[in-house]
């Protein structure tokens, strides 16, 4: 009886998906909605800005532990919100809580800390991190030619827990004019992959899912996302890893173990995306 039951929903559960696809078949594309980090922006050639962290607490605190006990203090503090925030509902958290505790871990009395410390320290390291960010080198000429040529609408969906920051990324690389809507998860308070976030730009584009592409480079929160939103999605390979070859927080499975899920499209460079859209505008419309 139960093995009869697993099997009807399983049926539908097909069905269902088919007819999903048959739907975005029918849908021309009208938007392309790009992940920031690891999609557009590239960057690799930041170094970690832990010893500039360290030698500001112990001037401002005078805090007296070594540089290897305040970075294995942070990293223990970071996994507890990182796993915080990539669990259902997938909230977003403001990275003073974060600091605050830290700061607190490593000795430092709560009367002696203020608000203005926090942003000191998180202005800091955005300081040094964001100087060594860089286009992909296929980036601009994409995305002039898919808002030129193609006249479609653009977006980007991060996962950043200061929405500013990513703002003064984009205009530092001269990017931003580029799109018509920009979503952090700082802003909105939802973190992909909670398919929220992806409705809230699709509304903002005013376009359905089926019209839509996300490309995004990891399967966890940019794939899984689009997917539970009903977009296209395309996996675009970027190489997962920091400049000192340590795994990235999105490919680290201290952080979140990896997910088996297929994207529509796998790309090794953002250009490949140029012939799926008119081949997938060349089909038959149901509009």
């Amino acid at each position: 009886m139960f093995q009869q039951i697993f099997n009807f929903l399983q049926v539908m559960k097909k069905l269902k998906n088919n007819f999903i696809g048959l739907m975005m078949i029918f849908m021309p594309i009208k938007a392309v909605i790009f992940d920031l980090y690891r999609t557009l922006i590239d960057p690799s050639a930041t170094k970690s800005p832990d010893v500039q962290t360290h030698e500001f607490l112990q001037r401002k605190f005078g805090i007296k532990v070594d540089f290897t006990t305040f970075r294995k203090t942070k990293e223990k503090i970071y996994i507890k919100y990182f796993k915080q925030r990539d669990t259902h509902p997938f909230t977003e958290i403001d990275p003073k809580h974060w600091w605050e505790e830290i700061f607190l871990a490593l000795g430092v009395k709560k009367s002696d800390l203020q608000d203005d410390d926090l942003e000191a320290v998180i202005r800091l390291r955005n300081e040094i991190w964001m100087p060594n960010t860089k286009l992909y080198p296929e980036v601009k000429d994409l995305l002039q030619q898919l808002k030129q040529a193609f006249k479609l609408k653009l977006a980007v969906i991060t996962n950043i827990s200061r929405g500013d920051f990513a703002r003064e990324n984009m205009n530092y690389l001269g990017i931003t004019g580029f799109f018509d809507v920009i979503l952090t998860s700082a802003e909105s308070g939802i973190r992909k992959p909670n398919p929220v976030i992806f409705h809230d730009a699709l509304a903002r584009l005013k376009v359905k899912p089926q019209e839509a592409i996300f490309c995004g480079d990891t399967k966890w929160d940019d794939i899984k996302g689009a997917k539970d939103a009903g977009i296209w999605s395309v996996l675009i390979s970027r190489p997962q890893t920091d400049a000192d070859g340590h795994p990235t927080m999105d490919s680290n499975p201290l952080y979140h173990h990896p997910i088996e899920i297929e994207a529509d499209h796998v790309l090794e460079d953002l250009r490949e995306l140029i012939p799926i859209i008119e081949k997938l505008n060349a089909l038959p419309s149901s509009s």
